[in-house]
């Protein structure tokens, strides 16, 4: 198992436009998953990362950048 990166261009918001790859996707918004601690071939592992997700959005929406 290794890192695990989703990148997304701007404006992205479908499955389908998110690249997945072991390493940096170079694209302006991207997340890693270590998935040496995250067991990411399960359910509750991906819920783990959507859960983090969530804490993610309401983060930036709070953020005055």
């Amino acid at each position: 198992m290794a890192t695990q990166y989703l990148g997304a261009a701007l404006g992205a918001s479908r499955a389908a436009e998110i690249t997945l790859d072991t390493s940096t996707t170079s694209l302006p918004i991207e997340l890693a998953v270590v998935d040496t601690t995250i067991d990411l071939t399960t359910t509750a592992g991906k819920m783990q990362v959507i859960n983090a997700l969530e804490g993610f959005r309401e983060k930036l929406l709070e953020s005055a950048f």
